[in-house]
């Protein structure tokens, strides 16, 4: 798989400490900067669907536009400093899976401290616990959560496409109200948070992976995690740690 790295600096009161992370080629990446996010997602939006008609995909660009600037401007970007985004077309119907990165100010510097907040994360999660992950030890929440519509589908549409995505036969003539019943049991989405402290700081770098992608959660689960493992820190000497 080609990977791109994404290189950034976290600077804490006279304090400046630079990370890396390899990222899939297939992946974009946003510095989520006021003035910059925007439009930089509008003109990538008109380059990724440029092989088709404007008017024909001005839904689906307008609904990922939508999802993303929620994400970043929602309580979920407060301290977000990049987004990463893939865009899968299952049956043509582009879905994304995203990565927020952001520095909180939660100090987890310490082994005790990471024990102590993997077990108030532990709450509702499918998951929580520290973990050596690359060459960082990291507290890693995995959970499900009610998710985003990613398009403006029925609910006929929605599980045909799912079907499609799977293999499966298309549902034939099921009722609307039961269609709709089964999205909603379906509308759910995989979430796996990454908390890794920022050496000599008191705060910690967050990856908070997502994706409403029902039958791909344990694949992109595993993706996500992989890409969290190549996380890397500069030290003093310019050297990668």
């Amino acid at each position: 798989m080609t990977t791109d790295h994404v290189e950034a600096t976290v600077e804490q009161d006279a304090l400046a400490t630079t990370y890396r992370l390899a990222v899939p080629a297939v992946w974009q990446s946003f510095s989520t900067a006021p003035e910059r996010f925007r439009p930089q997602v509008h003109a990538w939006l008109l380059r990724r669907f440029a092989d088709r008609s404007r008017d024909e995909t001005a839904t689906q660009r307008r609904a990922v536009e939508q999802q993303m600037v929620e994400l970043v401007e929602g309580p979920a970007g407060r301290y977000a400093v990049r987004l990463l985004v893939l865009v899968i077309e299952p049956a043509g119907v582009p879905v994304t899976a995203t990565c927020i990165v952001s520095v909180v100010p939660q100090d987890l510097s310490q082994p005790e401290q990471r024990q102590v907040w993997a077990q108030r994360m532990a709450e509702g999660a499918l998951r929580s616990e520290v973990e050596q992950l690359g060459r960082n030890e990291a507290v890693v929440v995995v959970s499900e959560r009610d998710a985003v519509a990613p398009h403006d589908l029925t609910a006929q549409e929605v599980l045909a496409a799912g079907a499609r995505a799977v293999g499966e036969p298309e549902p034939d003539g099921v009722p609307d109200a039961e269609a709709e019943g089964l999205v909603r049991e379906a509308s759910r989405g995989r979430v796996v948070e990454v908390f890794v402290p920022v050496p000599d700081q008191a705060r910690t770098l967050l990856l908070s992976f997502s994706t409403p992608l029902v039958s791909m959660f344990e694949p992109l689960t595993e993706l996500f995690l992989t890409m969290a493992a190549t996380l890397q820190w500069r030290d003093e000497d310019g050297q990668w740690r």
